[in-house]
């Protein structure tokens, strides 16, 4: 039958608002965004019409990306957090492209299975735990008899409602009889917490009949529940950061930067590291980079120690030499000593105060895996930072790490995720701290922390850190430290370098994959401080 799709994008999402900063319909939920995966429930012959207001720009801009071969209507919505706004408002500004049979979803509703076309006049239900926060459906038979919106849990009580046999609208639902729908909208003003329902216009259906069918759902708005959709649909899950998102769509790969400096950053810099990473496809983005899956392994699940051997030489070819000087370098050269004392030093220190802030800590001494360890800050304090901030030029990558780094069926490798700058500058970087990435994640990494094979106990002031570590990625790190020495480069730097970055991550994590970080960093910047003795 012939029928469209309309999904209601355009709130502020304010139940999920402090782990987002992304509206969100465009939460990675496994390897897409959850409008995708609404998407992908349908034909690609059906019409989607998407409300769209609160970050409006990253919506249209994620679905030139992901959607261009989708026949997709947005439509803005002029008042999407103030009073009267709405998903009933959002829906009433989609009506003129919606007169016709169709589907409602909300961006933050999954469900698993197939939805039914709107051949009758149906709603998604489910039960929850908290059905005061939700529309209840009371039944006659399979039939809506009435509706409840967002009543109290008195209420819901004393008319007979309990958790446990509450059936409540998941914000989805098949509307064959779309003008008296629309006329009971219209007719119906009246709020609910200041917003328009759409169950306004669903109350108007009654008299058509409603049928009632049930779903598995997953309610992704609000960090509890989102957690649990994400826990089910990609197990080993680790909670995206807020500010930085990656997606896997269709035959692209999608990274999404809060900051616009960073997106058009990483566009500047591919011109740098042409031919060493994916060619950039969507150029005029502001918060999004793009380009073409590129088929192969990543050097985390390679298991020859020979392939990791020429991927160092490919990386003293193309990277730790002195190619850079093919650019404008030279007023970047006089700022690199600077840079390096900022982005080593200075945020170093930075970084370890946003930790303890976050985690409400304070900087004490502590014995760790059976070994005395000083505070953080006498520790900070041994560094030789004027060392530090001597730096060895280098057309750097900035995130070495082997899950960055991709090798293909050919011999080639391509390297994914790079800096957008080095304390500022564009060009050039210090090679220490590509040592050092590429040091750091060969012995924690990031498929071991997804597979939460990482362990983190504090008793009082004994703290024992663990974590599993890959063969394959030991044998390359000890090549990595025997290549160093062969080059006469400091090993005890590296070392240093590499604890500094567990320090430096630690408070960008969730707990308790941070409290690890932390506590790994310093019983490691410990032992290579005192083998740089």
């Amino acid at each position: 039958m012939h029928y469209k799709v309309c999904i209601t994008a355009a709130g502020i999402g304010s139940r999920i608002s402090k782990i987002s900063s992304i509206n969100k319909a465009l939460l990675p939920v496994g390897f897409e965004s959850i409008l995708t995966k609404i998407i992908n429930k349908f034909s690609k012959k059906i019409e989607i019409v998407i409300a769209v207001g609160h970050q409006k720009e990253k919506i249209i801009d994620f679905l030139k990306i992901s959607h261009k071969d989708r026949k997709i209507k947005i439509v803005e919505v002029d008042n999407y957090d103030k009073a009267g706004s709405g998903p009933g408002y959002s829906m009433l500004k989609c009506s003129k492209h919606l007169q016709c049979p169709f589907i409602f979803v909300a961006c933050d509703t999954l469900i698993t299975g197939k939805i039914p076309e709107p051949n009758k006049n149906w709603i998604g239900i489910s039960s929850v735990e908290d059905p005061e926060n939700f529309l209840v459906v009371e039944k006659e038979k399979n039939y809506v008899k009435r509706f409840f919106d967002k009543k109290s849990k008195n209420f819901l009580y004393w008319n007979g409602y309990k958790n446990s046999n509450c059936n409540c609208f998941i914000g989805l639902a098949g509307v064959k009889n779309y003008k008296t729908f629309w006329e009971s909208l219209k007719k119906n003003k009246s709020l609910n917490d200041g917003e328009l329902q759409v169950s306004n216009g669903l109350d108007g259906l009654r008299k058509k009949k409603i049928i009632c069918k049930r779903f598995k759902w997953f309610d992704t708005g609000n960090e509890f529940n989102y957690i649990k959709t994400l826990n089910f649909f990609s197990k080993n899950y680790i909670l995206p950061k807020p500010d930085e998102y990656f997606y896997k769509e269709k035959n692209l790969v999608i990274k999404y930067f809060k900051n616009e400096k960073k997106s058009l950053g990483r566009f500047e810099r591919s011109k740098y590291l042409k031919n060493l990473t994916p060619k950039l496809i969507n150029k005029k983005s502001k918060n999004f980079i793009s380009y073409r899956h590129i088929s192969g392994n990543l050097l985390s699940n390679v298991n020859n120690i020979n392939i990791f051997k020429n991927f160092l030489s490919f990386c003293d070819k193309n990277l730790w030499n002195e190619n850079y000087k093919k650019f404008h370098y030279k007023n970047e050269l006089k700022k690199l000593s600077s840079a390096c004392n900022y982005f080593y030093k200075k945020k170093t220190y930075q970084r370890v105060n946003e930790y303890f802030d976050k985690y409400n800590q304070i900087d004490t001494s502590s014995i760790i895996n059976n070994i005395k360890i000083p505070k953080t800050s006498e520790l900070l304090n041994k560094i030789n930072w004027k060392n530090f901030s001597t730096p060895h030029p280098v057309l750097f990558h900035g995130d070495l790490q082997p899950e960055n780094i991709i090798y293909t069926k050919n011999n080639k490798f391509y390297l994914i995720d790079w800096r957008e700058d080095f304390g500022g500058l564009k060009i050039l970087g210090d090679l220490y701290y590509d040592l050092a990435k590429l040091h750091h994640a060969l012995i924690v990494n990031g498929q071991i922390i997804r597979d939460n094979k990482f362990k983190v106990n504090i008793k009082n002031d004994r703290i024992t850190v663990k974590i599993k570590k890959r063969s394959n990625l030991i044998k390359f790190l000890n090549e990595l430290e025997n290549f160093v020495k062969k080059k006469n480069w400091n090993v005890e730097k590296l070392r240093i370098m590499s604890s500094l970055i567990y320090l430096n991550i630690a408070s960008l994590h969730h707990y308790p994959y941070s409290e690890f970080l932390y506590n790994f960093g310093r019983y490691n910047l410990f032992k290579a401080l005192k083998n740089d003795r």
